[in-house]
């Protein structure tokens, strides 16, 4: 079953096309890891999923239903309905400095979703647990590390229980030592059956936690597969040359 079809998706910023008739599918409790060079349009296709950007041209199908079909939205409730189904991680963690760590959690479920404080504090308990940091709920982000921050992001995503994960790139804002940390929560995530779709920089996580890569380049799909096809066995010059500079 797809959760999401996204076909002939065209989308400009004045003069520039960036993504240039994108079609794929993301299958229930598949990782897809999307790579390529920056500006090659993977950050934006990520935003265009979530509403954050709109398409010009294309149809984005969520479960069966219209995000935007031909280029055409659906009214703003169903468009609310749809994106609620999604989390997203950025790059920059986005936390509330005045707030702590379980207040940040507990923010948007409490206004969006206006589900109980018992209920929210319970959630908040476990997904800390589950992202390691369970004795820092009472701090302040300035109090932690980045590796720390982005798993408290994670965390914060998850608490609206969401069907999709998005991550654009959420390690490279993180000095390599932190990066890990995160990137076991994710594959922790992976192994939960979690549907999500990664932008990464990271070749190594790409190939041992994703079931398809996708490797786009100059606003097009160049080359998707399994992680064995595109990493050993790239069909195509322009993904092995980019692979040898990633490895560099």
């Amino acid at each position: 079953m797809n959760i999401i079809e996204a076909k002939n998706i065209k989308k400009s910023f004045g003069e520039q096309e960036v993504l240039k008739d994108i079609s794929f599918q993301i299958g229930l409790g598949e990782v897809v890891a999307l790579i390529g060079s920056s500006g090659s349009g993977k950050s934006t296709l990520l935003r265009c999923l979530i509403d954050l950007e709109k398409i010009d041209r294309g149809t984005i199908l969520m479960e069966g239903k219209p995000l935007v079909e031909n280029g055409q939205y659906s009214d703003k409730k169903a468009i609310r309905e749809l994106t609620a189904k999604m989390g997203m991680v950025f790059q920059q963690f986005n936390l509330f400095p005045n707030m702590s760590v379980k207040e940040n959690l507990m923010l948007a479920p409490r206004l969006v979703k206006k589900e109980s404080e018992a209920v929210l504090e319970d959630r908040c308990q476990r997904l800390l647990q589950k992202v390691g940091l369970a004795p820092k709920a009472n701090a302040f982000p300035a109090l932690l590390s980045g590796g720390e921050q982005q798993r408290v992001a994670i965390a914060r995503a998850l608490m609206m229980e969401p069907e999709i994960l998005l991550f654009d790139e959420p390690t490279s804002s993180l000095d390599p030592e932190l990066t890990g940390e995160v990137l076991q929560v994710i594959k922790q995530l992976a192994d939960e059956h979690m549907t999500m779709v990664l932008v990464t920089h990271e070749m190594g996580f790409a190939k041992e936690a994703a079931h398809r890569v996708i490797f786009m380049d100059q606003g097009r799909i160049e080359e998707e597969g399994t992680p064995e096809q595109i990493f050993n066995h790239p069909q195509k010059e322009r993904t092995r040359l980019f692979l040898i500079s990633s490895y560099k």
